[in-house]
């Protein structure tokens, strides 16, 4: 079939086929645009899930490097656990909480713009109430969101545990 088509092409005067077989006429793979740019020449990216509560989650998020693809480092995994997890400071807010205390990612969580070789990292816990319900209001709990914060160096390094506020 490629034959074919370079000879089509020949005689059309198309230049974009002649001469090549189908496999060189598939588009070429380029590397990916950084989804998430987060300065410092850094960007993330990662895969967005259903959390079986009618919202997403993120797993296999990774920092990367927009200048050096060996750089690669797995901040959260294949299930959403946490890597090399940095611990937690406790408070009251451990009180309020209705979902169980785990190193999963459930709900939101994300990395903002590195500032002086750190990146804030936010982690909830547990949402607003409101997050559950439909949209006549049916479904709400009465839960209090709850989120927790750390810091990544740019290694891919958490610098401290996380706490809340």
């Amino acid at each position: 079939m490629s034959y074919l088509n370079d000879l089509l092409g020949k005689f059309s005067g198309n230049k974009n086929n002649a001469g090549r077989s189908a496999a060189s006429n598939s588009p070429q793979r380029e590397r990916p645009q950084p989804r998430f740019k987060l300065g410092e020449g850094f960007y993330f990216d990662f895969k967005e899930v259903p959390n079986g509560m009618g919202g997403y989650r993120m797993i296999n998020v990774y920092l990367l490097k927009m200048n050096d693809p060996s750089f690669k480092r797995r901040i959260v995994n294949e299930r959403g656990i946490i890597e090399n997890f940095p611990g937690i400071v406790e408070g009251d807010w451990k009180n309020k909480l209705e979902f169980p205390l785990d190193k999963k990612t459930q709900f939101r969580f994300w990395i903002y713009a590195y500032e002086d070789g750190k990146a804030l990292v936010e982690w909830m816990l547990q949402p607003d109430g409101r997050y559950f319900e439909d949209e006549d209001g049916f479904g709400a709990e009465h839960c209090e969101e709850i989120t927790l914060y750390s810091y990544i160096d740019t290694n891919g390094s958490f610098t401290e545990p996380f706490k809340h506020e």
